[in-house]
């Protein structure tokens, strides 16, 4: 993940994806949901850490990058513009996670050499 596509909502899941690869001779596949992620929303940099699903190498430590962004700016809002201000930040920061969520879980899963199930 780059920060080009922190807030790609061009390139955003729409549909419902199975994700494939060979493991060990094992076939492992993953399951990537399209729409908002009301969990990670709620949860934000939690729930990566707690959740089985979306356990794959190098998830966790990339999922909390915008989680950092949206500190960052919630801080500097808050300096300079105030407490309101600082509540827009948060909400907008936690739809565009909430968005984005299972999108990034798909181009980490890509970036680890699964690929998109055809069938």
């Amino acid at each position: 993940m780059t920060q080009t596509n922190w807030i790609d909502f061009n390139h955003r899941v729409t549909s419902d994806l199975t994700l494939v690869k060979e493991v060990n001779g094992q076939q492992d596949v993953q399951h990537v949901k399209a729409g908002f992620n009301w969990l990670a929303a709620l949860f934000t940099g939690i729930y990566p850490l707690v959740s089985q699903r979306y356990r794959t190498t190098g998830f966790v430590k990339k999922a909390w990058i915008p989680i950092f962004a949206i500190w960052v700016l919630d801080i500097i809002a808050q300096i300079v513009f105030g407490q309101l201000m600082s509540l827009v930040v948060n909400l907008v920061g936690l739809v565009i996670y909430g968005m984005m969520f299972d999108s990034w879980y798909r181009d980490q899963l890509l970036a680890n050499g699964y690929r998109i199930k055809t069938e």
